[in-house]
């Protein structure tokens, strides 16, 4: 089955919900990843979800920073506005996204230098963390490939999200589970692609729940793994 998109979305996503991810480098233990719903708002009068993913940690000097807010809009999943703050070694970046009419409008720094840039998009586009709510939203099994507008970063085109692999697997709800693992293809240059969770990444999610057990991202300084420890709500 291939599911296109945008079209309304039937499913509901728990508010308030934040799941919390100790975040390991190789063997060490180097800080915590979040993600959070934090629930319903409007920006200019239209009702949007405000999804949130952040990193923070560090080891053998080397120190990890990244907080990724997305406001994306409640019936398609479309990205509305997206702020991005990285520090990392040789990476700085503070930079507001606002996605209106067919075009993703850049302002902020990097590197201490300032950005204001404008890329043409796909109508529809979603970024990366919205991605990953809308995995949820709308359930995947292993006949799937969702096929998405996507942009991100200065790359547009469409994006492909497909069960890459079934495993057996446990975690805090649940002893004995079947997760996904779940490989999101995205444009990144001129026509070329990749996995968004490079160099060795898995987003591995609950077959049942579609929650995100684990989450393993490359880095430059290799790759981060998340393992969901704890669920919680916002008071």
């Amino acid at each position: 089955m291939t599911i296109l998109t945008p079209f309304l979305i039937a499913a509901s996503l728990p508010e308030g919900e934040i799941l919390e991810y100790q975040a390991r480098l190789g063997f060490f233990t180097v800080g915590k990843i979040i993600l959070e719903n934090r629930g319903l708002e409007f920006l200019d009068g239209k009702p949007v979800y405000h999804f949130r993913m952040f990193a923070k940690g560090g080891a053998l000097g080397i120190s990890l920073y990244e907080d990724f807010h997305t406001w994306v809009d409640t019936a398609t999943f479309a990205t509305v506005k997206f702020h991005k703050v990285q520090d990392e070694p040789g990476w700085k970046y503070d930079v507001v996204i606002v996605y209106r009419n067919d075009t993703a409008y850049y302002k902020g720094t990097k590197n201490g230098k300032p950005v204001n840039l404008n890329y043409k998009v796909p109508h529809g586009a979603m970024d990366f963390v919205g991605m990953i709510y809308y995995i949820r939203k709308v359930g995947i099994s292993p006949d799937d490939t969702i096929k998405v507008p996507y942009h991100m970063d200065g790359f547009s085109g469409t994006a492909k999200i497909f069960v890459k692999e079934i495993k057996e697997c446990s975690w805090i709800q649940e002893e004995k589970d079947t997760c996904y693992s779940i490989a999101p293809i995205v444009p990144v240059d001129k026509g070329k692609a990749k996995e968004v969770l490079n160099r060795g990444g898995e987003l591995l999610v609950s077959a049942k729940h579609l929650i995100p057990v684990k989450i393993k991202v490359g880095l430059k300084v290799g790759s981060i793994t998340g393992i969901l420890k704890n669920i919680r709500f916002l008071e």
